[in-house]
């Protein structure tokens, strides 16, 4: 879902992914890789300069968000993907993840 956003900041159409065809680890990482790439690419633009543009979304034409917002809403949507795989993890019995960014040595953008 938030590769939907990132397309729609962008203007360009939605890519609607066939779970099913993503039923390996290999595969879903392949994927992720390509959705990385472009989420990249579009992050390396001064994103600031259209911050305060609105878009629409296909699956939600009756409102008009903010690109800025958008932004926002992903990282937030990510925190709470953070926040389920550490239920998980603890339900594996297996160390959760961190949901700090501080701290975690993550690649900075431009290392990709």
């Amino acid at each position: 879902m938030e590769y939907s956003w990132v397309r729609a900041i962008q203007g360009k159409e939605d890519i609607v992914v066939q779970f099913a065809d993503y039923h390996t680890l290999d595969k879903v990482k392949s994927l992720s890789n390509t959705f990385r790439t472009e989420i990249i690419d579009f992050l390396e633009t001064n994103v600031d300069e259209i911050k305060d543009e609105l878009v629409s979304v296909p699956w939600d034409k009756e409102v008009l968000y903010t690109r800025d917002e958008i932004l926002h809403h992903i990282i937030a949507h990510e925190i709470h993907h953070i926040g389920q795989l550490s239920v998980w993890a603890r339900e594996l019995k297996l160390s959760p993840i961190s949901a700090n960014f501080i701290g975690r040595k993550l690649k900075s953008i431009h290392s990709y």
